[in-house]
């Protein structure tokens, strides 16, 4: 029995009739954001996991659950503070798969925080023979027993304040019992100061370098004293700036010249920032289309497409749901994906996925007007989900089921499993890379 088995109290069989029965399960992030996301009120689930805990102060899968709904309805500082109390009694919960028994059980290693500092795997594994064990890694606090399991992922995604738990993970995955997916020492790959390095002069990609400055740079560049080149490696203004760690558009910007620096930092108290320069991707009908797509097992997939006429597009505010013909397109690209947007960039899509070394991982992109991938970034954390209107998107159910059911295949070779196809068949090996 070597060092880490003794420490986390793992058996032959990884302790699982010992731990697994007392995991509590939790309703987690898909079951919550899709209450969320088809417009259901969430003030009364509040109440009610807050009654629950009420009467019961054991029940800290309540206060986990309460956290996703405080995040989800911005009131992030309460949610994390019982998040916080919830992890100081148990850093173990589980989501049951929707068959009895499991098929596969996957440990997913996750970092206590915000929901976008963790891959959102609910999305992917929701109602299949999965059950995934959540084993919050917290720095200085001691490991938990750890129930059985076939597989392991980690879902740390990268960040500032992630930092310290993937240092842990590496120094717990470098004697880890089972396959562990997305090695903690590769997820840094995909940072933002990281990427474009690592990117920056393969063929057909195009992605502009990103910089960390502070504010007192950022207000020289304004003030005249510092240029913009002086701090960007490849150009000056136009220029994209967000706060550090920032996501879904928080504090997202394009400043035209140094004159509005300091109008953009009046909105963003921030002390840190990242720069990079614009690069102009209008499409020759005046639109902006931004594609993401999910890369794992070889393959890419896509997930979904936004068109707008604002070069800063987001899914939910492109106005998808309002234009019959912004759906066709969309309904066009995932339907010609195969024979269109994935053999052009296959080789781009190809190289990033050999440099990363991630088994998962997501981008968000789009085409330059001279046919580069424009790389607008890369993620572990990046949603992948079904929660669209079927009647709306009546497409999209069939390519979602496609990701799911390649991620779930991805999981069962890792662990050694055989997989049956719904033919009664078995798959086996991984493919190549291909655009699916």
């Amino acid at each position: 029995m070597n060092s880490l088995t003794k420490e986390l109290g793992l058996t032959q069989t990884l302790t699982a009739e010992r731990v697994g029965c007392s995991i509590p399960p939790i309703m987690g992030l898909a079951r919550i954001g899709k209450m969320a996301f088809d417009g259901v009120d969430l003030i009364p689930l509040w109440e009610e996991l807050a009654a629950r805990f009420s009467r019961n102060d054991s029940d800290v899968a309540a206060l986990m659950d309460m956290c996703i709904v405080a995040q989800i309805i911005n009131n992030a500082g309460p949610g994390l503070s019982l998040q916080a109390s919830a992890l100081n009694e148990r850093r173990l919960y589980q989501l049951p798969a929707k068959t009895t028994p499991a098929r596969l059980t996957l440990l997913g290693f996750a970092a206590a925080g915000k929901i976008s500092d963790n891959t959102p795997i609910e999305f992917l594994i929701e109602d299949t023979d999965v059950t995934l064990y959540l084993f919050y890694i917290v720095p200085g606090m001691p490991l938990p027993p750890v129930p059985g399991h076939d597989l392991a992922m980690v879902l740390v995604g990268e960040g500032e304040s992630t930092r310290p738990a993937l240092r842990e993970l590496e120094r717990l995955v470098a004697e880890w019992p089972r396959p562990v997916l997305n090695l903690p020492g590769l997820v840094p790959q995909v940072g933002r100061e990281c990427l474009y390095k690592v990117l920056a002069e393969m063929p057909g990609i195009e992605i502009p370098a990103t910089i960390r400055v502070d504010r007192s740079t950022l207000e020289g560049i304004g003030e005249g004293v510092a240029s913009i080149e002086s701090v960007l490696p490849d150009g000056g203004f136009p220029l994209i700036a967000r706060p550090l760690d920032s996501h879904g558009g928080h504090g997202l910007e394009k400043i035209e010249s140094a004159a509005e620096v300091p109008s953009y930092l009046s909105r963003n108290p921030e002390s840190e920032f990242h720069l990079s320069r614009f690069v102009e991707y209008r499409s020759p009908d005046g639109l902006y289309r931004k594609y993401r797509i999910a890369i794992f097992n070889g393959q890419a997939f896509p997930c979904h497409m936004g068109i707008s006429d604002n070069w800063m597009i987001h899914f939910v505010n492109a106005g998808m749901a309002e234009s019959a013909e912004k759906r066709a397109e969309e309904e066009r690209f995932m339907n010609g994906f195969d024979e269109e947007f994935g053999p052009r960039h296959r080789n781009a899509m190809a190289e990033m996925a050999a440099v990363t070394g991630l088994d998962y991982f997501g981008i968000d992109c789009s085409e330059t007007p001279d046919g580069k991938l424009l790389v607008f970034e890369a993620d572990t954390g990046l949603v992948v989900h079904n929660m669209d209107s079927p009647e709306l998107f009546p497409y999209k159910g069939r390519h979602m089921r496609a990701i799911f059911g390649a991620f779930r295949a991805m999981l069962f070779r890792a662990a050694g499993l055989i997989l049956e196809t719904n033919d009664g068949g078995a798959t086996s090996g991984i493919c190549a890379f291909k655009s699916r």
